[in-house]
Parts: structure tokens; sequence; C-alpha cells
């Protein structure tokens, strides 16, 4: 038979495992709680200010990556004339482009939201968290602008974009195939940022709630040895979903609502 007193040493040792998960993660997606030594000078020497008009002659080295969509000068002047603020470029300390991220405010009513059309980040200035920086910068316009939320495309074999996405908690709303035209068509992942309560937000709420009772119920000395093995379990599963749904464990396309074919206009 389980004692009392080992239910409460797994309780508090599960209880750790969550707290040195929540500490990591935490860590791993806000680059500003680093230590400052282990963090290269290029990300606070960097500054993230609006685009001008004269960037256009300077971000060429940023589009070298072939998961960047490129487009032509009136697309982006387009974007520079009707979203301004929207669009952004994180500059080195000697005037080169970095990378830049670009995107617009649209919708109506409830659906009213940003939108990311382009970031990219030069494979010189990788990791060092500019893209979750810029991302940042976009957010909070859109927040200024009372938007509901963000949304944005990605391919879907952008491996390294797609993790930063699912750190910054964006969640996947549908699969569009063939999104991406050329040489070989891909899908990609239209993905919007969780509400800050969500479905998935109760079910975390009502998992860890459900884990508590389960370990509270084993104190309960009428209880047989297997009923007190399967409560244990019970209540290891609910916390497991739990810090799944928190910390993103579930792969990026896990929540896919439905595949669509639907080309870009």
């Amino acid at each position: 038979m389980v004692s009392g007193r080992t239910v409460k040493e797994v309780g508090v040792f599960a209880g750790l495992i969550v707290v040195m998960h929540y500490a990591y993660y935490t860590i791993q997606n806000n680059p500003s709680l680093v230590a400052p030594e282990q963090r290269s000078e290029l990300f606070y020497m960097t500054t993230i200010r609006p685009f001008d008009v004269m960037d256009m002659l300077k971000f060429n080295n940023v589009n070298l990556d072939s998961m960047t969509e490129t487009y032509g000068f009136n697309f982006y002047l387009y974007y520079l004339v009707n979203w301004p603020e929207y669009y952004q470029v994180a500059e080195h300390p000697n005037g080169q482009i970095m990378g830049y991220i670009m995107g617009k405010a649209e919708g109506r009513d409830e659906n009213w939201h940003g939108h990311v059309t382009a970031l990219s980040v030069a494979p010189d200035y990788r990791r060092l968290g500019l893209g979750a920086r810029m991302m940042y910068t976009l957010e909070h316009i859109s927040d200024m602008k009372k938007a509901y939320f963000v949304d944005l495309f990605v391919r879907v074999s952008n491996h390294v974009a797609i993790s930063m996405y699912k750190a910054l908690g964006y969640v996947v709303y549908r699969e569009i195939i063939d999104y991406y035209s050329g040489p070989h068509d891909e899908n990609a992942y239209e993905a919007n940022q969780k509400e800050k309560f969500s479905i998935f937000t109760g079910i975390q709420y009502g998992t860890t709630a459900m884990a508590v009772l389960l370990m509270m119920r084993t104190s309960n000395k009428f209880l047989t040895h297997a009923q007190r093995g399967k409560t244990i379990v019970g209540a290891a599963g609910c916390l497991y979903l739990s810090v799944a749904i928190e910390f993103g464990l579930f792969p990026f396309n896990f929540f896919v609502k439905e595949k669509v074919s639907l080309r870009k206009t």
C-alpha cells in the first residue's frame, strides 16, 4: 500500500519537474533572461526601427534564404505606404540590415487582426533572437490597434521558423495545399496566436485541477492498493497533459482543423 508520505513525495517531485521545465522554456523563449556573457553583443547593439525606402537598396543579403519569399519593388513599396508601422528592420551598428518584418492589419469586427506577411533574418545573424524580437514588435503594434490576434503562413518544411512560432505561442489553424508556388509547390500552415483564454487554456486548468484532486484522493485510507495505483496513474496523466499544453510539447500541426486548397492572392 502506498503511504500518504509517499504520495506527498511524488507530488513534490512532480512539482519540481514542472518548475524546472517552466524555467527552462521561459529562458529559451526570452533571450533577455539569459546571462549577458552567454549572448552575443549584437543582440543588445541591434536597433529595431521603422523601414525606410532607402533600405530597399540594402536588404538583398536578407533575402538569400531559399525559405524567404521575395517580391517586386512595388510590393514592398505598397506595404511601406499603407502599413509603415508594420514594416520594421533590425539594423547592425554598422548600418547593415540584419533582418526585417512586414505585415498589415486586416479584417473586420471580431476578425480584425494583425498579419505577418514576411519575416526574414540574414544567414549571418541567425540564433540571436532577432526573429522573436521583431515578432514581439509586430504583436505590440497589433495590440495598439486593438487587434484580436495575429496570424501568419509558414512553409511546412521550414522547421526553424516553425520552432520559433511554436515557442511564441502560435498554433496551426489549417494547412493550405500548394500555397507556395514555384518549381516545387509546397503546402503552408496557417497559424494564429493562442487566445489568452482558449479551449486549450480551459483544458490545461481542468487537467491541473483534476491532477490535484486525484492526488488528494490517494490519501483516502479506504482505497484498495489497486484503486490507489490507478488514481496515481490518472493524476500523472492529467499532469502530463497540462504540462504538454503549457510548453507546447505537441507537434506544431497536432491541432490542424482542416486542409484546404487555396491559392494566395
